[in-house]
Parts: structure tokens; sequence; C-alpha cells
């Protein structure tokens, strides 16, 4: 899931998907602007990697190939891993385990994410 933290909203957003070819990719849009304090985020991009439980379990901050061999490996891996399990070959990716493995906002089915 993609979280915009635009300011000019949707169409912007939208016209960047356009752009880009973004066609399966959910609008997600934080119209309060919370999300970057409330996730800690100290930087954009800021990836985070949740778990089936929803709790944070490893963040990228700064920018990744998504699509490079590695990180489709990478992640494949993170999801067929058993529940609980511990990240493996994070540090070599840059993703840092969060040992505070807090929850996180669930979005239900708006486009929008808001903190209060």
């Amino acid at each position: 899931m993609a979280l915009s933290i635009d300011r000019q909203g949707r169409p912007v957003v939208a016209d960047f998907y356009k752009e880009l070819g973004l066609r399966r990719l959910g609008i997600y849009i934080d119209p309060s602007g919370k999300a970057p304090r409330e996730l800690n985020a100290l930087g954009v991009p800021t990836t985070l990697l949740i778990d089936r439980e929803g709790k944070e379990v490893g963040r990228l901050l700064g920018p990744a190939e998504w699509d490079s061999p590695e990180m489709v490996a990478f992640i494949r891996g993170q999801i067929q891993r058993p529940s609980g399990a511990l990240l493996h070959g994070a540090s070599d990716e840059h993703l840092a385990s969060n040992d505070m493995r807090r929850p996180v906002a669930p979005t239900g089915s708006g486009q929008a994410i808001a903190f209060q």
C-alpha cells in the first residue's frame, strides 16, 4: 500500500500514477498530514514492512528498486515466512527491525488514512 502525504490531494497522486502506468496500486492519501509523525517516518520515502498481525517488523528509509530481482525475492521470502519469524537478510537491504513492534492503524475500506 502506498500512502501519499502530498497536500494537493488525490488529483496529483492520480496524475503521478497515470504517468508511471500504475493501475493496480490503490490510492491512499493522508489528508491530516499526521502519518509521518505517527509512524515516526523521518524522511520520504519511508517503507514499513507489516506482518500478518499488523505489527511493524521492518522499515526502509529512502528509495528502493522494488522490481529488482533481489527485492522481489526478499519480499516473497517475507510473505512466505511463518508468522512471528524474524527477518532474514534485512540488514543487507537496509531494512531495519523495529523492536517496538507496535500496531499500525488499519486502513479499512476507505481511500484515506486519518490519524486522530
